[in-house]
């Protein structure tokens, strides 16, 4: 009890010494820290207006967007030209790589503010946006009659050039086309002419590409009793086909097959010498020679109404009906055979003697000759269902539809998880 006396004694007297050293801080004088300042751009037309139109010193932003006008000036004085990915460097967030030279002012700017109007007045043509410290430098006073009066200078540049080439021709009167499809013994042949001429001449490929191209572009002129011919003839980018109608292609039969079921141009499809093509009403028949023993011949051939033996068939077209294509006429007449159209068939007797014969023949709608009716039976089967057979055939469908069932999981998937912990 007395150590802690004594000691307390001690404790109490450095207190003194603290409320000196308090004093002392009282009677101190504050330190002043001076921030560093952003060094400004040199001294140019552009940074002094833009300080005097802030009222105040650049901030970093500023003064990065100043140094990179500056350079695009400096750039332009050593000449090299102003391109679009340079203007839209000083648009921000506007990016455009192009290296597509300007033309934005009529002489070099003088300084390095001149060179920012020059820019600004194409930025805003083009609707991009230029920073908001920028407007109070941005008076287009000083270079808009300048820019007008050189924009005036173009036009009337462009203009002169323009009128000094000379105007358009005034187009000539195009005459218009006549098509005729002359049917030869060999081939269909296209043939045109014009309407002072009256000479029809056979379409070459280079002229059919020619009255291509003029129908492409809506300046090819055809009468108007040729024009159906004309769409049936015209492929685009095929120049060939329509100067090569051979009998032996099939493009002419599908042609064919096509005009002559064209109304209104019975005078546009002549034969070789130059009359319209007959069109006959009465159709053509098949006409079976029987033969008389297994050593003859069976002999089928396409006649006349009356009987008598067709002329040459150059071509036969299988629509429907059918038609069959003469020098002078066309017939129409049952399906073609397909065993050619050129001659008669002459089918020896034991071949058509045969039930494929026979079948050929009914297809043909010809009566069985004596020969093979006698060993020919005809049998009528009738086919009769039992009562319910559709109710009985509309479940069973249903059944089938519904048979499909899920297949059964595998063991392996309706194993439980171990269990954990």
């Amino acid at each position: 009890m007395l150590a802690l006396q004594a000691n307390a004694s001690k404790l109490n007297g450095p207190a003194p010494a603290a409320e000196a050293n308090t004093s002392r801080k009282k009677n101190a004088k504050p330190t002043v820290v001076s921030l560093c300042e952003e060094p400004q751009p040199p001294a140019s037309a552009l940074s002094a207006a833009l300080t005097r139109a802030l009222g105040r010193k650049l901030h970093r932003v500023e003064i990065d967007y100043v140094q990179n006008v500056c350079f695009l000036y400096q750039q332009a004085r050593g000449g090299q030209a102003m391109n679009v990915a340079k203007l839209h460097s000083l648009s921000p967030g506007s990016y455009d790589y192009s290296w597509e030279p300007l033309e934005l002012w009529p002489d070099l700017p003088t300084d390095d503010l001149r060179f920012w109007l020059f820019c600004a007045w194409e930025l805003r043509r083009r609707g991009l946006a230029v920073p908001e410290f920028m407007l109070g430098v941005t008076d287009f006073s000083l270079i808009e009659s300048a820019l007008k009066s050189w924009e005036r200078q173009k036009a009337i540049q462009y203009w002169r050039t323009r009128l000094s080439q000379g105007l358009p021709e005034s187009p000539t009167e195009i005459e218009p086309l006549d098509f005729r499809l002359m049917i030869l013994p060999e081939e269909a042949r296209v043939q045109w002419t014009t309407l002072p001429d009256k000479k029809f001449k056979d379409l070459k490929q280079a002229q059919l590409r020619r009255f291509s191209n003029q129908y492409q572009a809506g300046t090819l002129k055809v009468t108007a009793e040729a024009l159906p011919l004309w769409h049936a003839l015209h492929s685009p980018y095929d120049f060939f086909s329509a100067c090569n109608f051979h009998f032996d292609r099939p493009e002419t039969a599908k042609m064919l097959g096509r005009v002559l079921r064209l109304g209104g141009l019975e005078e546009r499809i002549v034969t070789a010498d130059e009359k319209p093509l007959a069109r006959l009403s009465e159709a053509l028949g098949y006409r079976l020679e029987a033969a008389k023993d297994e050593t003859e011949d069976y002999q089928v051939e396409l006649a006349l109404p009356d009987g008598s033996p067709t002329p040459p068939i150059l071509l036969a077209l299988p629509c429907n009906p059918a038609l069959y294509l003469s020098e002078r006429a066309v017939f129409p007449g049952p399906p073609p055979h397909a065993l050619g159209i050129g001659e008669p068939l002459r089918i020896p007797a034991p071949a058509l003697e045969s039930s494929s014969g026979v079948e050929f023949l009914q297809r043909l709608k010809l009566d069985l000759p004596p020969r093979i009716a006698e060993r020919t039976r005809r049998v009528s089967v009738a086919v009769q269902l039992p009562p319910g057979w559709m109710a009985a055939k509309r479940r069973s469908a249903a059944a089938a539809a519904g048979s499909w069932r899920r297949a059964p999981e595998p063991a392996w998937a309706r194993l439980k998880p171990a269990p954990t912990g």
